[in-house]
């Protein structure tokens, strides 16, 4: 049974690369694709010129990509950091909790004390 859970996550795993993948191919050609509009370029003299011109859209897009990727790690690091200073604040207010209620009891028996002496 364990191999079997196991295979089907390695093949959950595969099939989210495959689709990362596609995903990637689809945005790569798109981008292609609207720059062909953009210039209005819809047929090539030679296959040479097309692979240029691919190659030079897909410098732009991988420049394009690798800033945008480089910007997303940038906000999740800073969202990590905000993360971790709430869990810090978390901790700080239970701790102070826990604090409140050791002095809470330690109060309630001193308060017991005092009315058993008073009887």
């Amino acid at each position: 049974k364990g191999i079997r859970t196991k295979e089907k996550q390695n093949s959950v795993k595969d099939f989210d690369l495959i689709n990362t993948i596609e995903k990637f191919l689809e945005m790569r050609q798109a981008e292609i694709d609207r720059r062909r509009r953009e210039k209005g370029i819809f047929k090539f003299d030679t296959a040479e010129s097309e692979r240029q011109f691919e190659y030079e859209v897909e410098v732009a897009f991988f420049d394009d990509l690798i800033t945008r990727i480089a910007a997303n790690i940038e906000k999740r690091k800073q969202h990590q950091q905000i993360q971790e200073k709430n869990n810090a604040m978390i901790r700080e207010v239970n701790e102070r909790a826990q604090y409140m209620q050791l002095v809470q009891k330690q109060l309630l028996g001193a308060i017991g004390k005092i009315r058993q002496n008073a009887k």
